[in-house]
């Protein structure tokens, strides 16, 4: 999946070119294999996302991350946009411990809004959503790095097809 770490001043730009200067870095995070980072049988990726999670938090939060999770295909860009989200165990087959794990991050509405109206501006079609649960894409990184979830998600779909 991809991550945006949205700065803490991401709304106060207008515009793609101030918000340029006031965004943290994108990133291409790999899982793992389904829920198995979390459960202690993928170290190496655990360990990985664990360590860049402690980068971030020697600075300051973001204010809310964005992810991009090909787990989420829709017939147009869809973006997540309730204050909170359920999770999505899209996986099976795995130990039961994995279908009662918890992120309770809250979700963010207005980088939500923010990137729905961003979007448009540059021509792409896209909706909010503001029902569908995070994915394993989303919050199985977000327990290796972030696993107080104390910073907002906001999941974006990729278009099918």
């Amino acid at each position: 999946f991809f991550v945006f770490w949205c700065s803490p001043r991401f709304l106060s730009g207008s515009t793609l070119g101030s918000m340029a200067n006031n965004m943290m870095p994108a990133l291409f995070v790999n899982h793992g294999g389904g829920p198995m980072p979390v459960l202690g049988q993928q170290p190496e990726v655990k360990d990985f996302l664990s360590e860049y999670g402690e980068k971030l938090k020697q600075g300051t939060l973001p204010k809310a991350i964005l992810v991009i999770t090909a787990h989420w295909e829709d017939r147009q860009v869809s973006v997540s946009s309730g204050k909170s989200h359920s999770l999505i165990y899209d996986y099976s087959g795995f130990p039961s411990e994995s279908y009662s794990l918890k992120y309770p991050a809250p979700g963010e509405p207005s980088v939500a809004e923010e990137a729905v109206r961003l979007l448009k501006e540059a021509g792409i079609e896209v909706r909010s959503n503001d029902r569908r649960g995070w994915d394993h894409g989303v919050f199985i990184p977000m327990l290796c790095m972030l696993p107080e979830a104390e910073v907002p998600i906001v999941q974006m779909s990729l278009v099918a097809g």
